[in-house]
């Protein structure tokens, strides 16, 4: 979902352009009151038990499986989560203990 990442307010409440295609644009996505009631900020260094973790990825609807290999999707292995959330281009890892 290209525009999922400008529905947060912008810092500072300065205005925001969205750039994007008329295909991306008529995408549905989720309301802005859904994101600000289900979104979640970590903080570098912050503990978090790993079967928490999943079990909110999931209700957030998030696929796990053995490897990450597309957005929406979650892998933990050995103490490696791997998240690929549906506004990067990239996917994400987190290390810790369960």
């Amino acid at each position: 979902l290209p525009i999922v990442g400008m529905l947060r307010p912008v810092p500072g409440g300065g205005a925001a352009t969205i750039i994007t295609s008329v295909e991306a644009l008529m995408e549905k996505t989720f309301s802005p009151g859904y994101l600000s009631e289900n979104c979640r900020t970590f903080k570098k260094g912050e503990r978090i038990q790993t079967s928490e973790l999943m079990e909110w990825l999931e209700r957030m609807g998030y696929e796990p499986e053995a490897q990450v290999s597309m957005k929406g999707r979650v892998a933990v292995r050995g103490g490696v989560g791997d998240l690929f959330p549906a506004a990067s281009r990239w996917p994400t890892s987190t290390s810790g203990r369960s």
